[in-house]
């Protein structure tokens, strides 16, 4: 076939008519579909990348909650003699081993219940000075270990772990609008003493953790 004809034979070869009765040029089609397919495909890696990060990013969140949880530390608590209106209480750091020691510990005592202001205030006395009293059988005595005016707080303190520290404890006084002392005293008879330490270590996020100080027999009243 001379050269002529042979060019027609291929230009007629490499268009097609298309539905609409116009003239594509198939291989500039081709080239056009192998880039869409390209494209298509950059799409469905870049997503299955982004749902690959999320799952390895949710199994880190995970592992790292499982590990604060294990390394959440472990207290024991005692008093040296609940039964005498003035003691000690021995704050223990017991574990777990590898958290190694504390920066920072926290320490309040907690009322019987949450939300007592709100729930109590009435006959005349606030909300504020519900707050301020303690309603528990135990304080920490004030201006001791940094204890606070209203015997809830000390300063706080670090611990390494198989250590321990005292602090001053005495009892709670009734509060100016209760008229029976002894009706106070009554209303805490085997109460625990209930704690709040907040903790904290480098390179973990803080811990919270609750306690409650069994007293065997209740306080002996005695002057000081």
């Amino acid at each position: 076939m001379p050269a002529k004809q042979q060019a027609s034979a291929l230009g007629r070869q490499a268009h097609v008519v298309n539905n609409y009765g116009a003239v594509v040029d198939l291989e500039a089609a081709l080239s056009a579909g192998g880039t869409l397919v390209a494209a298509v495909a950059a799409v469905g890696s870049w997503k299955a990348a982004g749902r690959s990060d999320k799952a390895a990013t949710a199994l880190t969140s995970i592992e790292r909650d499982r590990w604060h949880a294990e390394m959440t530390p472990k207290f024991k608590i005692t008093l040296k003699d609940p039964s005498m209106t003035r003691t000690v209480l021995y704050v223990g750091l017991e574990g777990p081993t590898t958290l190694s020691h504390l920066d920072t510990i926290e320490m309040t005592i907690r009322d019987d219940m949450p939300g007592r202001a709100e729930l109590t205030a009435e006959n005349g006395v606030s909300a504020d000075e519900i707050r301020q009293q303690i309603w528990g059988p135990l304080r920490f005595v004030r201006g001791v270990d940094g204890g606070s005016s209203d015997g809830r707080t000390v300063d706080t303190f670090e611990l390494p772990v198989g250590e321990s520290r005292p602090f001053a404890v005495d009892v709670t006084l009734s509060p100016h609008w209760y008229s029976d002392p002894q009706a106070w005293r009554d209303q805490w008879d085997g109460t625990p003493l209930r704690l709040t330490l907040k903790c904290t270590r480098e390179g973990f996020e803080p811990w919270t953790v609750k306690s409650e100080v069994p007293l065997s027999v209740p306080p002996r009243f005695q002057a000081w």
